[in-house]
Order: structure tokens, then sequence, then C-alpha cells
């Protein structure tokens, strides 16, 4: 099939509506499914294209088929693209007068009389909420969420109201039991107790410590339930890595001969995080071994020391 008279979203929204549509038949494409999937080509058409404000168009089409290749050419006369006539957006509660708020609603990027698109509009109401959400309104909801489309005098009306309900704070944190001393964690951290609670921090803080090479998995746990004053408590559950590792390798080079390799990994010396590793490498021409000890900064994960050491012979083959 083609589509012509439409470009950019709103043809590519239309050629995936069909595509969805093809599939819902599943491989097999008989000549009765191709003549329903034509029949039913424009109408699909139609419904694509109406987020991008397209509520008046028509769609001429034309079926051909020459042995047993299929081909259905859709032509589309959008019709006028419908304006917003009226745009009203709120925020209500204790977050109306947050400056990253106001900040995020005065860049929203539709206005009065600007033209209809659902999909902007959706994203940008999903940034405003999630703004609300990342400086501590996490219970903010959207009261009112209203649209509508007056298809007669072809008239459009938007109204849209932020309730940010109060602020939350982090509120004390607690890890579970491991090896490793509380205030190495605690340079971790990438927020203080009684800052605005932000979800992306707490996830941001997960997948920096399953990446910190002590632990097998980690979860933080918010738990809203249990704040006080606002302030919401933290939980920090991690189970640790076997503490020692071995890798062992053997294989083959033209140059090398045969060749082994064995790893050991100390994934924690001390209390403090220190870590270890040395690598061993054997073949017929050579040998080396390379070792090497970490020491973290203030910002482990992103600071460190570390010591290196190695040693290589050679042994050419004669």
């Amino acid at each position: 099939y083609h589509i012509t008279g439409i470009e950019d979203n709103a043809l590519k929204n239309a050629n995936e509506r069909l595509e969805i549509a093809k599939k819902d038949y599943g491989e097999k494409i008989t000549a009765r499914v191709i003549r329903q999937l034509y029949e039913e080509g424009p109408d699909q058409i139609k419904k694509a294209i109406q987020p991008y404000g397209y509520f008046k168009s028509s769609v001429s089409s034309r079926l051909t088929h020459q042995g047993d290749q299929w081909f259905a050419n859709y032509t589309v006369s959008p019709g006028p693209q419908l304006k917003i006539t009226e745009l009203n957006i709120q925020v209500t509660g204790e977050g109306k007068d947050n400056s990253h708020i106001k900040k995020t609603l005065e860049k929203f990027p539709l206005k009065t009389g600007d033209l209809f698109n659902s999909e902007t509009y959706e994203k940008a109401k999903n940034q405003l909420l999630e703004t609300a959400q990342e400086n501590g309104y996490i219970e903010a909801k959207f009261t009112k969420d209203e649209s509508k489309i007056y298809l007669h005098k072809y008239l459009c009306t938007m109204h849209l109201v932020l309730e940010t309900g109060p602020q939350f704070y982090y509120g004390i944190l607690v890890f579970s039991k491991t090896p490793l001393n509380e205030s190495f964690l605690k340079r971790y951290l990438n927020f203080k107790e009684g800052q605005p609670i932000s979800y992306n921090h707490l996830l941001r803080l997960q997948q920096v410590l399953g990446g910190a090479g002590y632990f097998q998995d980690v979860s933080v746990v918010s738990r809203p339930v249990k704040a006080k004053n606002h302030k919401v408590p933290i939980d920090v559950n991690m189970n640790m890595l076997k503490r020692n590792a071995y890798r062992f390798g053997v294989g083959y080079g033209t140059g090398s001969g045969a060749r082994g390799v064995m790893g050991y990994d100390h994934a924690w010396v001390n209390r403090f995080g220190h870590q270890f590793k040395a690598l061993l490498s054997l073949s017929e021409v050579n040998t080396s071994l390379a070792t090497q000890y970490l020491i973290h900064g203030n910002k482990p994960a992103h600071e460190h020391y570390a010591i290196n050491s190695g040693i290589y012979r050679l042994e050419p083959k004669r």
C-alpha cells in the first residue's frame, strides 16, 4: 500500500496503524482478507491522523492486483488542522509556587491559538506531573484533564488542573546489614535527609550500588505510608556477592600455542570497600601476572585510586 497527501508524524502514525491492522490477521493473508483490510484502510487512516488535528479528512482509495501481487493506494485530503480555541492550565496545592513547577509550566509547548496536537500535549502534561513528583510532591495528580472538540464549529477547549498535594522529604535511611562500613556506603548517596524526595534519585542510587562490585542484588525502597511529618523512610536492601571469585579459561593460538588464564577477584578486602584483582596468563611463549588494588574516594561511584603492578616474561618459540 501507499499513502499520499500527508507527511511527517501523521503519515508515520497512519502507516503504523495499517501495519497493526494487518498483523491482526496473522501471517496468512488471503484475497478476502486483503479486500477487507483495503476497505478498512480509509477509516484507519482518518483515526490515525486525528491526534494531529485533522478531524475533517477524506480518503480516496484504489486497489489493483496482478497475479498474486496486490497494491492499495490511499490519497488523503487532510482538511483544515484544528486549532486550540482555549487552553487553561492550573496548578493547585502546596506546590503551586514551586519554582521548578512554575518553570515547567512556563515552557508548556502549547498555547491558545496553536494547532491541536495530542501527542505534544500528552508529553508536556506528563512532564509537568513528573516535575512535581521529582520535587517531592509524590502524591501529585491531575484532578481535571478535559479536552473537548466541537466538530460542528471546529473548536477545541482544553482544561488541565494539577493538584500537587504536600511536599515529601527524605527521612531516615537504613542499610541492611553487610560487612561494609555504613559510613563508606553513605558515600554513594546522591541526596541528604530533609531534601525533597525524588524517585529518580532512588533509582539512580539502586543502579550505582548494583554496579559497585559488592552486591548480587540491591533494592532501594521508599515507605511513604510510614512517613512522619512528610519525611519518608528509605530502606536499602543488599545481598553480597561471594567475597572470593575465581575465573579460568583455556585456548590455543597459532602465535602463542596453548594458553590459559586464571583470574582472582577479592570483592572487598576490608570494611572500607577496598578491592583486589589479579590475572595470571600463561602460554608457550609468554607469562604475565597483573594485579590491581582499588581504594575508593569520597564519591566512590566516580572516584577511586588504583595501585597496579605487573610482571611479563617473553619466551619466543625456537
